[in-house]
C-alpha cells in the first residue's frame, strides 16, 4: 500500500512516444473479432506480443483521453511483481540456507522492497506501453518461482514431480513471457545463473544439476544463433549509430544505469535519452575503453569468486545476462531505463542478503543502514513520480536537462499545444530545429505549427530549413505524422504558402533518404504521395503510389483504398485483377488472413453489380 501511495502522483501522467503507435487500434475494437485482430496484429515485436496487447483491452474505455486508467493497471502489475519477487526470494533462501529462519523473511521482504522503491524503474510503470515489459517480468518471475518450488520438491525426495514442475516453470513461463515481450526468452538464463551461483552448493540438488544446466543453456544458445543469423550492419540504416558504435556505447550505459540504480537523482529519470553521447571508438571518448575494461574485470572476478562470493556473482551475472538482449547487438535505441526492470533484481537480492547475513558488529548496523537506504529510495521515488504527474512542469524540466534531446523538446511543445499555447510550442520546436541541424522531424513539426498558425513568413523560412535536410538528415518518426498533418492543412486551404509541388519535393527527398528506407516509413510516404496525386486527379500516379505503399507494408486498408480507387474510375476489371493480387499477399497470421479474405470476398461479390450493363 505504501508503494502504491508513492506511485500515486505519477498516475496523472501522459501518453508518450510509443503509446499512440501501438495502442491506436483500441479505438477500432467493437466486437470480439476486432479485439482478436487488435491482439494478434501488434507491431512492437516479431511475435506481436498478444498477451500484453490483450491486457490493454481492460482499458478500452480509457483510450485515448484517460491515461490514468492505463497507469493504474501498470502500477498494480508492478506491485504484483514485487509480491512474486518476495515469494521467489523466500523459496530461494529456504532452499539454500533453511537454518536462517526468520531472517529469510526479512531478506525476501527487503529484496522486494528495494526493487519496488527503485526510481530507475519508474518509466516501466509510468509509460503506458511499457506494460509489455512489466507483464513479461510477471511471467518470468512466476516461472522462476515455479522452478524453485520444483527444485524444493526434488530436494525433499519428490523427484519426478519436482522435475516436472521445473519443466513447467521454465517452459510455460517462457512461452507466456515471450508472448508479452521477447525478453521472456531470457527466463532460462536467469534460472541458469541461479544454478551456477547461489544454488551450486545445495548438495541435495547435485544429482541432476548437469542435465538441468545443459537444458537451461539451450534457449539462450538458440537465441544467440538466431541473432547471429539475422545480424547485419544494414539493420542499423535508420539509426544515427553503427553496430560498432552501439557495442562501444553500451558498456558506458550499463555503468550509468547501475550508478543511477544505486545512487538515484530525481531529475535523472526521464523518458528521453535520445541525446545520449555515442562512442565512436575505444578512445573516443576514453571512458569507452575504461568501461569495457571495468566490465571485463568485474565479470572475470565474478567467475573466479562465484563459489566464495556467490551473491556477488549472482548480481553481476543477473545484471549482464538481463541486458544481453536489449543492450547488445540488436539495432535498438541506445538507452531506456525500463530495460533494467528484471536485470536490477540480482543487485537488490545481493544487497538484502549482505545486510541480513552480516556478522559481528555489522549484524546490527547493516539492517539499519539498509532501512536508511530504503528511505532514501522512497524519497527520490516520491519526488520522481510527483514530477512525472505534472506534465507541463516535467516537460519544462526534462527539456532543460536534455536540451539536445529532440523528444524532450517535442514533448514540451506538445504540452504547450494542449493548453492552447501554440506560439510557445512553435518557439520550442523552431529553436530545437535550429540547434539540431540533422533532425528532419523537428524542422517539419515547426513548419506544421507555422502553417497551422498562418505564419506566412515563418512558413517560408521553416520550409527552406526542412528542405535543406530532407535528403540526408537522420530518421525521426514524428516527421511522417507532421507531413500528414501538413497535407490535411492544405486540403483545408490553411497553408497557401506551400504548393503541391513543395509537398511532392519533400516526400521525394525522404523517399530517397537512406534513413527512411524501412517498410513502415516508405508505406506512409507513398500513401501521402497518393493523397497528393488524388487531389490533382492523377489516377495513374495515385494508383502507382498506393500499390507502392502496399508492397512496402501489405495492409488490407491500403489494398481496399486501391481497389476503391479503381472502382471510382470505373475500372472494374482492373479492380478485380488487383483484388486477386492482394489475395496472394495475405498474411500468414490466421486471424488477419481470415479478416483479409472475408473483406475481399465481400468486395468481390459487389463488383459485378457495380459494372454497367452493356448498351442494347
Amino acid at each position: 500500500m505504501a508503494i502504491y501511495g508513492l506511485y500515486l502522483p505519477g498516475q496523472q501522467g501522459a501518453l508518450h512516444f510509443d503509446d499512440e503507435i501501438n495502442l491506436r487500434g483500441l479505438s477500432q475494437v467493437q466486437t470480439g473479432g476486432s479485439a482478436l485482430i487488435f491482439v494478434t496484429s501488434g507491431e512492437a515485436g516479431d511475435l506481436s506480443r498478444p498477451i500484453a496487447l490483450a491486457s490493454f483491452l481492460l482499458n478500452i474505455g480509457d483510450w485515448p483521453q484517460n491515461p490514468q486508467g492505463f497507469l493504474y493497471i501498470n502500477i498494480l502489475i508492478h506491485l504484483l511483481n514485487g509480491a512474486l519477487l518476495a515469494w521467489l526470494v523466500l523459496r530461494l533462501i529456504r532452499l539454500i540456507r533453511p537454518e536462517l529462519a526468520q531472517r529469510t523473511e526479512w531478506i525476501a521482504f527487503s529484496t522486494a522492497g528495494l526493487w519496488l522503491l527503485s526510481p530507475l524503474l519508474v518509466s516501466t510503470s509510468l509509460i503506458i506501453i511499457q506494460r509489455m515489459a512489466s507483464l513479461c517480468a510477471t511471467f518470468m518471475l512466476a516461472g522462476l518461482l515455479t522452478y524453485l518450488i520444483g527444485l524444493s520438491w526434488e530436494a525433499a525426495g519428490r523427484v519426478i514431480k519436482g522435475r516436472c514442475l521445473q519443466a513447467v516453470g521454465i517452459g510455460l513461463g517462457t512461452l507466456l513471457a515471450v508472448l508479452s515481450k521477447e525478453n521472456g526468452v531470457l527466463l532460462s538464463l536467469y534460472a541458469l545463473i541461479l544454478e551456477v551461483t547461489v544454488l551450486a552448493g545445495v548438495g541435495t540438488l547435485a544429482a541432476w544439476r548437469r542435465w538441468r544446466m545443459i537444458l537451461l543453456a539451450l534457449p539462450p544458445l538458440a537465441l544467440l544463433i538466431y541473432i547471429a543469423d539475422r545480424l547485419s550492419p544494414a539493420a542499423f540504416a535508420a539509426r544515427d549509430f553503427t553496430l560498432t558504435e552501439r557495442l562501444l556505447t553500451q558498456p558506458i550505459i550499463l555503468w550509468d544505469y547501475l550508478r543511477l540504480a544505486l545512487l538515484p537523482q530525481t531529475f535523472a529519470f526521464t523518458p528521453f535519452h535520445d541525446d545520449y553521447p555515442i562512442a565512436h571508438g575505444l578512445l573516443d571518448p576514453p571512458i569507452a575503453l575504461l568501461a569495457i575494461a571495468a566490465w571485463l574485470i568485474v565479470f572475470v572476478w565474478a567467475v573466479w569468486q562465484r563459489r566464495r562470493w556467490p551473491w556477488f556473482a549472482l548480481a553481476v551475472f543477473w545484471y549482464l545476462g538481463g541486458h544481453a538482449l536489449e543492450s547488445s547487438v540488436l539495432p535498438l535505441e541506445l538507452y531506456f531505463e525500463h530495460r533494467n526492470y528484471m536485470p536490477l533484481i540480482g543487485s537488490m537480492m545481493a544487497l538484502a542478503w549482505l545486510a541480513w547475513t552480516a556478522t559481528g558488529t555489522w549484524r546490527r548496523i547493516a539492517p539499519a543502514l539498509l532501512a536508511a537506504y530504503a528511505l532514501m529510495l522512497a524519497v527520490v521515488l516520491w519526488q520522481t513520480t510527483s514530477l512525472w504527474g505534472q506534465q507541463l512542469l516535467a516537460g519544462e524540466i526534462w527539456a532543460i536537462h536534455h536540451p539536445a534531446s529532440p523528444r524532450a523538446q517535442q514533448f514540451l511543445a506538445q504540452r504547450y499545444v494542449l493548453i492552447g499555447e501554440q506560439n510557445t510550442a512553435y518557439k520550442v520546436l523552431s529553436h530545437a530545429a535550429r540547434d539540431n541541424p540533422a533532425r528532419i522531424d523537428l524542422a517539419i513539426q515547426a513548419l506544421q505549427l507555422a502553417c497551422d498558425a498562418g505564419r506566412e513568413t515563418e512558413v517560408n523560412e521553416d520550409y527552406a530549413r526542412a528542405a535543406s535536410r530532407l535528403a540526408t538528415g537522420v530518421f525521426g518518426n514524428a516527421a511522417l505524422s507532421a507531413l500528414s498533418i501538413l497535407i490535411d492543412l492544405r486540403e483545408q486551404q490553411r497553408c497557401a504558402s506551400l504548393s503541391n509541388q513543395d509537398m511532392h519535393r519533400m516526400l521525394d527527398d525522404l523517399l530517397n533518404n537512406p534513413k527512411y528506407q524501412a517498410a513502415h516509413a516508405r508505406h506512409h510516404l507513398h500513401h501521402m504521395k497518393a493523397r497528393l496525386y488524388r487531389q490533382e486527379k492523377d489516377l495513374d500516379r495515385t494508383v502507382h503510389h498506393l500499390d507502392a505503399a502496399f508492397r512496402a507494408k501489405p495492409e488490407i486498408g491500403t489494398a481496399l483504398i486501391t481497389i476503391g480507387t479503381f472502382l471510382s474510375a470505373g475500372l472494374h476489371q482492373e479492380a478485380l485483377t488487383y483484388l486477386t493480387t492482394v489475395r496472394q499477399q495475405a498474411p500468414a497470421n490466421p486471424v488477419l488472413r481470415s479478416q483479409w479474405m472475408t473483406l475481399l470476398d465481400q468486395l468481390e461479390e459487389q463488383i459485378p453489380s457495380l459494372t454497367p450493363s452493356p448498351a442494347p
